[in-house]
């Protein structure tokens, strides 16, 4: 991965610091119901906000970037894959490597 992908995504974390809702996520996923808004919008702020981007930072760079492309600068799979040069399945593994992380890190807020 570049250098410059990298660091414009985490860039992008910085300025999308947004409310999220850790409930969704395990009642939802990721993906919200149509007409909803996402976890990723209704981050809860605060003492947990915090908790969620140094989780995020702390993620292995091939798993904190696949995240990052695709929650917050919404590429799909296969825009993730050519711009990371790596298989589709690969980013949908590291996806959801990336998502249980982030979930064992913040269990005692659910």
């Amino acid at each position: 991965m570049s250098t410059i992908a990298r660091n414009l995504a985490l860039n992008q974390i910085a300025r999308d610091r947004k409310e999220e809702s850790l409930d969704l996520i395990q009642e939802h996923g990721f993906d919200p119901p149509s007409g909803e808004l996402g976890p990723l919008e209704q981050l809860i702020t605060g003492e947990s906000q915090r908790r969620f981007y140094a989780a995020l930072r702390a993620l292995p760079e091939q798993y904190r970037t696949v995240f990052v492309l695709r929650h917050f600068e919404e590429l799909s799979y296969d825009e993730i894959a050519g711009q990371l040069k790596i298989p589709p399945g690969t980013v949908d593994s590291r996806l959801y490597r990336a998502r249980q992380l982030l979930v064992e890190a913040l269990e005692d807020l659910l």
